[in-house]
């Protein structure tokens, strides 16, 4: 399966379904299900303002992204990749930039966690039965 590696707290977002769009700054003609694979790394400076735009309690975010880190974590469907416009700032959780790429995300579901050695790029990945 494809799978995509996503940085906390952004991840744990998309695991929400508070977080419909990810945001690259590169293109994929790629369009089907996608492995959400949180990252190792926290971007701690990331983790009150996603909190705030989700609407969410600080500790309880910190909680999940410290859980998440390293593990596939969700799959959705990724039903289209196109520059990212002005309307995709709340599915996106950030400020819409010309440089970005909107992957708009649907059908978010939850997986199972397992470890995932994360990748740059697009990668596939061999889930358990």
């Amino acid at each position: 399966m494809k799978a995509l590696s996503i940085r906390e707290p952004w991840a744990t977002a998309i695991w929400l379904k508070k977080k419909a769009i990810e945001t690259r700054t590169w293109y994929t003609a790629y369009r089907g299900p996608l492995l959400i694979c949180a990252a190792k790394t926290i971007d701690e400076e990331a983790i009150a303002h996603v909190a705030g735009a989700m609407d969410y309690p600080i500790s309880d975010l910190w909680d999940f992204c410290e859980t998440h880190r390293g593990n596939a974590i969700a799959r959705a469907r990724l039903v289209d990749c196109r520059p990212m416009r002005p309307t995709d700032e709340s599915g996106a959780l950030c400020t819409a930039h010309p440089s970005l790429f909107a992957w708009v995300l649907q059908d978010v579901q939850d997986t199972i966690p397992f470890p995932v050695k994360g990748r740059l790029g697009l990668f596939d990945v061999e889930t358990p039965a």
